[in-house]
Formats: C-alpha cells, structure tokens, sequence
C-alpha cells in the first residue's frame, strides 16, 4: 500500500483500514509503543482505547521513568477487566487509593498468590457489570464504594455462607444502585459490626422492605453513625424497628421514600435521640406539622423540600 509523503494527500490510516486490520497490526506493538501511540491525537487515543485486548499486557518494565498510581489506574481502566501482566501487578503493592471504572468481568482484588496489597485504604469499582467480586486479603481497607450491577459480592474464593475475617476493620462502605439482597450485603457487614460507622445505600432498589427489616434485626446497623436509605423501600415499620436499636446515630438520609411522620417521630421524640442530621426531602407523605416537630428538636437539622405532602397520609399525634 502506497501513502503520499503530500501533505493534501495524506490519510490517517485509521480512516482508512477496516478496524479488524487496525487491530491486528496494533497487536504487535507493545505496551510502550501503544502509550505512544495514544498521545497522536485525541482521535487516535479514543480508537485505542476502545480496544481492552491492547490493554492486556501492561509491562510497566519498560518504563524510563517511575509509575505513578493514578497511571496504573487508568491504564487499568483501558483494559477493562483484561489486564494479566505480572509486572503491572507488582506496581499494586503500594497503592493507598485505587479506583476502577466500567469494569465488565469478574474481579480478584488482589490476584491470589501473585501480589499483596496491604496498603490500599480506598477501594472505588464503579459501573461494574461483572459476574462477581472476590475481595481477598485487604487489612487496611477503610473505604469500599460499590457500585453498579453484581452478581455475587464475594469476600474470599471459598464458596460457603461464612463471611471471611480477613476483611474487616472498614469505616465507611457506599453501595449506590445495589443490586443484591440483604444475605449478600451482610456477608460484608458481618465481619466490619462495630467498625464501620458510614453505611450508604442510596437507590438499592432490590433491597425491598424484608431485606431492610433482616438487616436492622440483625444488628449490623446498631453501631452506625450516619446510614443513607434515601431512595430505598423503607417504611415507617423498618423505622421503628431502626430507632431504639440505633442509638448512636447521627445523620439519616431519607429522601424520596415512601416513609410517613410515624418514622420522624420514632427518630426525634427518643429521650436519648442523639440525630444531628434528618434528611426528609421529596418525602410526600410526611405532613407539616411532623417536619415542625423535627425542627423543635434542639440541635438538629432537618433537610426538606416544599413539596406538597400527599392529603392521604396518616394522622399521626405529636404530643
């Protein structure tokens, strides 16, 4: 094939060559010479980037200079779920913060008998669509977002019902959008009741109210100090089951949900109601006069919308 030195007659052969052919001469380069190539042009990285299996060996070896995490992470990304290269594993020893986006297979973190990761303190996998999440020997973990579409959350490759005492000792843990029920989710509370104290669990539209009211009997949500509900099936039953038992709360999200001034006053007429925080927005079945007694409650804010409240809501007494 003959390409004119001419400028005003020049292709870019990605114009050109159908992408099966593309694909099969990038598949010769290497890693490095693929980094290179991403920084021709921004149609150029977008191309490559589309393709995860140029991604597959990451052999940061070759490097001149060191790899920074957020490198490795991004990398990460390109691949994704694809990545198999040893050296690219042993960068991951020292990673504090480690984030990884639109993944869409099955994950080990970290690869069993292939590398430690004893100092990762934050753990981010977002728009995850993969079968399954075996999280192994993470001591450090402080921090665990989870968020898009499991499966199976798995916290080590036995396949039995007993959580895995190895992941423990996590602080807060942000389960957006979750997709699996309450046996699922206490798999991962089990070993953390007494350390953690963030639980959000904003839009879990597959916990329904069974799977809220298994989780505040089981006690895994005494110790919390602020817990997120908003855009669940949570109901004034679960509420008052929550309340006696939750003593050290502090701040509770409950917007968009189908809760009534029966759960506000189970919350704020405790004697020893210790809530800084009571977020009540675009909740239309809470009637005025419940949000006034919230607001009578010395130290606390209350967070609500000017929505109307819904005229069919139950009559509950304040005094």
């Amino acid at each position: 094939m003959f390409w004119s030195s001419r400028t005003d007659r020049a292709k870019d052969p990605l114009t050109v060559l159908p992408a099966e052919i593309a694909e099969m001469i990038f598949s010769y380069l290497d890693f490095r010479q693929i980094v290179s190539l991403v920084r021709v042009s921004s149609k150029w990285q977008e191309y490559l980037i589309s393709m995860p299996i140029l991604w597959k060996s990451l052999d940061f070896s070759v490097a001149k200079a060191s790899i920074s995490p957020s490198a490795i992470q991004k990398y990460l990304g390109f691949s994704k779920g694809n990545a198999t290269k040893d050296p690219l594993l042993e960068q991951l020893t020292e990673i504090r913060e480690l984030t990884l986006d639109t993944w869409s297979s099955s994950i080990n973190i970290p690869t069993p008998g292939k590398v430690e990761m004893d100092q990762l303190h934050h753990l981010r996998l977002r728009n995850f669509s993969g079968g399954g999440v075996s999280l192994q020997s993470l001591p450090r973990l402080r921090f665990l977002q989870l968020d898009g579409s499991y499966s199976l959350i798995k916290q080590s490759s036995i396949e039995d019902s007993e959580p895995d005492p190895r992941i423990s000792g996590l602080v807060e843990l942000l389960v957006p959008h979750a997709t699996f029920k309450a046996d699922e989710l206490m798999r991962i509370l089990g070993p953390n009741t007494g350390d953690l104290k963030r639980l959000s669990l904003p839009h879990a539209v597959w916990l329904e109210e069974a799977d809220l009211d298994i989780l505040v009997r089981s006690g895994m949500l005494d110790p919390i100090l602020d817990l997120d509900l908003s855009g669940t099936e949570v109901t004034d039953e679960v509420i008052e089951s929550l309340a006696p038992r939750a003593r050290q709360l502090r701040s509770i999200e409950l917007r968009q949900t189908p809760i009534t001034g029966i759960s506000v006053k189970a919350l704020v007429a405790r004697s020893d109601c210790q809530l800084l925080h009571l977020d009540i927005r675009y909740c239309p079945n809470i009637s005025k006069d419940a949000i006034d007694l919230a607001r009578k409650k010395v130290g606390l804010k209350v967070s609500s919308s000017d929505v109307m409240p819904n005229h069919r809501a139950k009559k509950v007494r304040y005094e």
